[in-house]
C-alpha cells in the first residue's frame, strides 16, 4: 500500500503540485503526520510523568520507546534471519553484477589540512559530555552518570583522542560498531516469516536508534 502511494506522488497524479486537489490532499497529509506526532509525544509524556514514583514500569517503558529487547518471535531463529539477509544482499550484487564500476576521487591534500586544524579543548569536552543524555550504547562498559562523574580526570584523555582523529581523519573501528536488531516493518505483519523484518541499529549514537 505504501509502496504504491509513493509511486503515485512520483509519477501519478499526485505528482502535478499545481493543481489546488493535489496541493490540499499534500496539506492534510501533513497535518496528519503531525497530530500523529503530538499525539504520540502526548502519550508518552504523560506515561513517563505517570510513572516516576515507579522505577520498574518507567524503564520498562523507556526500552518500548526506544525499542530495546523488541527482537523478533521465538518462532523465528537467528540462522533464518541471517540466512534471509545474507540472500538478500546476494540478489542486489547479483543484479548489479554487470554495472559499471563505482568511480572514486582522491580527496586533495587541501581538503584534509581543513580537519587538521580543527581541534577542541578540556572545557569543550567536558561541557559536551555533561550534556549527554542518561543512556549508553549496549557495549559500552561505562555508563554515561559514572563517566558524567568523572570526566574532569578522563577529559584531558579524550580531548587527545578526538585531536588525534581530526588530525589523521580516523575513526577507532571500535566507535564504528553497533548492534543490529531485526524488527517487524508493521505490527500486522506475520513474525515467523523472516520478510517482516527489516535491521536497524540499536546503538543509541546512531540517528535511527
Amino acid at each position: 500500500m505504501r509502496s504504491r502511494e509513493r509511486a503515485a506522488r512520483h509519477s501519478g497524479p499526485l505528482s502535478d503540485l499545481s493543481l489546488p486537489a493535489v496541493q490540499l490532499w499534500h496539506a492534510e497529509r501533513r497535518r496528519y503526520f503531525d497530530l500523529v506526532h503530538k499525539k504520540r509525544s502526548a502519550f508518552w509524556t504523560a506515561c513517563i510523568n505517570a510513572e516516576r514514583s515507579q522505577p520498574c514500569h518507567l524503564w520498562q517503558s523507556f526500552d518500548q520507546l526506544l525499542g530495546r529487547g523488541c527482537g523478533p518471535e521465538a518462532d523465528i531463529d537467528a540462522t533464518v534471519l541471517h540466512r534471509f539477509f545474507d540472500d538478500k544482499v546476494a540478489s542486489v550484487r547479483a543484479a548489479t553484477a554487470g554495472d559499471a564500476a563505482p568511480q572514486f576521487t582522491t580527496v586533495p591534500l587541501a581538503v584534509n589540512s581543513v580537519f587538521s586544524h580543527l581541534s577542541v579543548t578540556i572545557d569543550d569536552v567536558v561541557k559536551m559530555v555533561r550534556a549527554l543524555p542518561g543512556k549508553q550504547c549496549s557495549s559500552d562498559p561505562l555508563p554515561t552518570w559514572l563517566l558524567k562523574e568523572n570526566i574532569d580526570a578522563l577529559a584531558p584523555f579524550f580531548t587527545h583522542l578526538i585531536c588525534w582523529s581530526l588530525q589523521h581523519g580516523i575513526v577507532p573501528s571500535r566507535m564504528k560498531s553497533a548492534y543490529i536488531m531485526p524488527r517487524l516493518k508493521k505490527a500486522d505483519l506475520d513474525p515467523t516469516d523472516a520478510k517482516s523484518y527489516r535491521l536497524y541499529p540499536t546503538c543509541p549514537c546512531c540517528p535511527s536508534c
